[in-house]
């Protein structure tokens, strides 16, 4: 049966056996290991994974696709097929791994989902993530400059950089390259107030050519609060005409702490 990718899901099938592998070994996976697959598509992953022994439940919206997994993993105890949004998951209470080429368009969501989301539910956060995303938006997760998303992947965990995947490696192929990203060590950061810092880096990089002085503007009117930029700057040794992608990930906890006692 031949499946046409859908845009509207952002489908791209991944085939190149090398980038699946590399997929499969940033993962380290075990007989042990709970593993959670978002759009396992036409199984390509998926198998390299039971193949590894491992407890997979794969997650997927396109009904197309739910009839020809259950033919093709039919004989496999070890996998569970749930046909759902991924962002409507409720997570497993056992250590678990998420692996998996995800629609572009929903990178941010997910990544969110899997971290700040469960954490703060106090349910159980993932042990590793290693998914294939935009090369783009995999770099700037991984650089050292700030940014929204970087911040709450690195709140939660360390992060690197697997393997760039050329659009040829899927079909059909997409406009832009990939890559794979691993985030591990991942860790409740105990931070109080989590959703109000998430709400602060947001409002600092509406405008993320202006200074962090003008950006906290922004912060300020959704807090109705007043706040001194100037006494806070110079306590945390911060320039205030700093761009927001300067400020390191502890800059960002600090001024939110410290603003939040004032």
């Amino acid at each position: 049966m031949s499946i046409k990718a859908k845009k509207s899901l952002g489908q791209n099938f991944l085939q190149d056996t090398n980038i699946l592998n590399k997929i499969i070994t940033a993962g380290d996976l075990h007989s042990q290991d709970k593993v959670i697959e978002i759009g396992p598509g036409l199984g390509a992953l998926t198998e390299l994974i039971l193949d590894q022994n491992c407890d997979l439940t794969a997650i997927e919206l396109d009904d197309r696709l739910i009839p020809i997994l259950v033919e093709k993993f039919a004989n496999r105890g070890n996998f569970e097929l749930l046909h759902m949004n991924a962002l409507d998951y409720i997570p497993p209470s056992q250590p678990y791994k998420v692996i998996a080429n995800i629609p572009y368009y929903i990178t941010s969501p997910l990544i969110n989902h899997f971290l700040s989301k469960q954490s703060l539910q106090n349910q159980q956060l993932p042990e590793t993530i290693v998914i294939l995303i935009q090369k783009e938006v995999a770099e700037k997760i991984c650089s050292e400059k700030s940014s929204v998303i970087s911040l709450m992947v690195k709140l939660f965990g360390d992060v690197e950089l697997v393997t760039k995947v050329p659009a040829k490696a899927f079909k059909p192929a997409p406009k832009v390259d990939s890559a794979v990203i691993k985030i591990s060590n991942i860790k409740d950061p105990k931070l109080a107030q989590l959703e109000d810092f998430f709400r602060l880096t947001k409002a600092c990089f509406l405008n993320p050519r202006k200074t962090i002085k003008n950006n906290l503007q922004h912060y300020q009117q959704l807090k109705a609060k007043a706040i001194n930029p100037e006494e806070i700057f110079n306590q945390l040794g911060i320039n205030p005409i700093q761009r927001p992608e300067t400020l390191s990930l502890a800059d960002w906890i600090n001024l939110h702490q410290l603003i939040n006692l004032t």
